[in-house]
């Protein structure tokens, strides 16, 4: 088996200075989440004018700045999930602890997934083309299919934070193309934007607390699997 010099470089195991910082983290990120929820509950007016002068800024341009606008909302996702794949491909062969910081990662962003579904139907909020008559449209989602959090957001923002915390010289781009996933969710009159930052500080908060809580047995996990003589090949370069 080659030595894993790059895979390890590329995900080194976490300091304890790093734990401190990403319990930090985790801990602002829960109290900005729940400081986003109770300005929707005191029905704060300015997510409804944000709102409206995005999504007017797209829907008084041309079709094809729409057009643009719908691409790169799913384009980002799919960046996002290729990144992941990518950085776990490039991982085989290393100490366990480089799968191990992705594979909870991973849990993290599919538990945050699940519980902004949990939340979607505790808050039954409408989607602003749905309550905003300025904003409506043939293409806005039917009643029922409630707005926050934006599952768009928990999912770009799980993804983005899982892939920072194992290779963080990647945020330069990592962040910017999670941004755009938000904004664009606004921007097609889908979501306010306390929507997309209550699922994106969802979903730094619980990946982050994820990797805090996983990184162990996880590496331990990726290494069980690595020393069985058939499901580790998968795991080795040279497999």
């Amino acid at each position: 088996m080659p030595a894993p010099i790059r895979a390890a470089a590329l995900l080194p195991p976490p300091p304890s200075a790093r734990r401190v910082a990403s319990a930090a983290t985790f801990g602002t990120a829960t109290v900005l989440a729940g400081a986003a929820v109770a300005s929707r509950v005191s029905e704060l007016p300015s997510s409804d004018v944000v709102a409206l002068d995005i999504t007017g800024a797209v829907g008084n341009g041309p079709d094809t700045v729409h057009a643009a606008v719908e691409l790169a909302t799913e384009a980002g996702v799919v960046v996002l999930v290729a990144a992941v794949l990518w950085a776990a491909w490039r991982a085989r062969g290393s100490v366990p602890a480089a799968l191990g910081r992705l594979l909870a990662g991973g849990i993290g962003a599919v538990a945050a997934y699940a519980a902004s579904e949990v939340l979607k139907v505790v808050a039954a909020q409408p989607r602003p083309c749905q309550e905003l008559v300025a904003l409506a449209s043939d293409t806005c989602p039917p009643p029922g299919d409630w707005s926050l959090p934006s599952n768009h957001a928990v999912i770009a923002a799980g993804l983005a934070t899982a892939l920072v915390l194992a290779v963080p010289r990647w945020w330069l781009w990592l962040v910017p193309v999670a941004a755009a996933v938000l904004v664009t969710r606004v921007a097609l009159g889908v979501h306010y934007p306390h929507d997309v930052l209550t699922g994106a500080l969802l979903a730094v908060g619980v990946v982050t607390g994820s990797v805090l809580l996983l990184d162990g047995p996880a590496g331990r996990a990726v290494a069980a699997v690595a020393a069985h003589p058939r499901l580790g090949r998968v795991l080795r370069r040279d497999g």
